[in-house]
C-alpha cells in the first residue's frame, strides 16, 4: 500500500480515502438497518418478474398517457373536434408508443415478430379504448349530476354532447382531465394482462 508523509502525518491517495468513505457507508448502513431494508425491497422485486413487468408497464404507460394527453388537448381544445373523435386519435398514438416500449423494455425477450404482435396490441387496446370511453363519459355525467357543468341541460344528454363540439364547452377541463384520469386508472390493469397473457404472451 502506498503512504504519502507530510510532516510526520501520513495520508492515502485519493482512491483509498473513497474506499473507506464506501467502508464507512456500508457500516453506517448495516448499524442502521437500512442496508437490510433496501436489500430486502431489492430482492423482492427481482424474485417477482410480474412486478417487474407491472413497474416498467406503469413507466411506459406515464409516457403515453403524457402523449395522449398533450395530443387530446391540442384536438379537443385547440382544434375543436369533438371529444370521442379527438380521444380516439389520440389513442392510436399512445398505442403506438405503448407497443414499441413495451416491445423493446417491459417485455425483451419474449418471442413473437413485431408484425404479429402489433394487431393484437392494438386490438386489445380498442378493448381499453371502449372501456376508457365508457368510464369517461360515465364519469362527466356523474360530475353533470353533481354540478360540475355549465349549462341547463340533461346529464342524460352528456353521451351525446360528446359527439358534438358541445361537450367542450360543458365542462371545465380539468373536469375533463379528471375524467381522463379515472379512466387511465382501470384501463390500465386491462392493457396490461392483455398485453402479458394476449400480446407479448411468454410461448417458452
Amino acid at each position: 500500500m502506498d503512504v504519502v508523509k507530510y510532516g510526520g502525518a501520513t495520508r492515502r491517495p485519493s482512491g483509498q480515502v473513497h474506499t473507506h468513505r464506501g467502508c464507512m457507508y456500508r457500516i453506517m448502513a448495516r448499524a442502521t438497518g437500512s442496508d437490510s431494508v433496501i436489500s430486502k425491497l431489492r430482492d423482492a422485486v427481482i424474485a417477482r418478474p410480474g412486478l417487474v413487468q407491472l413497474i416498467k408497464f406503469s413507466i411506459v404507460g406515464a409516457s403515453s398517457f403524457v402523449i395522449d394527453a398533450g395530443s387530446f388537448n391540442i384536438l379537443f381544445y385547440k382544434l375543436h373536434l369533438p371529444l370521442l373523435i379527438a380521444k380516439t386519435i389520440t389513442f392510436m398514438f399512445g398505442v403506438t408508443n405503448g407497443f414499441i416500449w413495451n416491445r423493446h423494455w417491459t417485455f425483451r425477450g419474449r418471442v413473437g415478430t413485431a408484425a404479429k404482435q402489433y394487431p393484437k396490441f392494438v386490438l386489445t387496446n380498442m378493448v381499453g379504448l371502449a372501456l376508457n370511453l365508457t368510464i369517461m363519459t360515465g364519469t362527466l355525467v356523474l360530475a353533470a349530476r353533481a354540478g360540475f357543468a355549465h349549462g341547463d341541460f340533461n346529464p342524460s344528454q352528456v353521451p351525446g354532447m360528446l359527439m358534438t363540439a358541445e361537450g367542450r364547452k360543458a365542462f371545465d377541463p380539468l373536469v375533463v382531465f379528471a375524467a381522463l384520469v379515472v379512466a387511465t386508472f382501470f384501463v390500465t390493469a386491462w392493457n396490461f394482462t392483455a398485453a402479458r397473457l394476449i400480446t407479448f404472451r411468454d410461448q417458452s
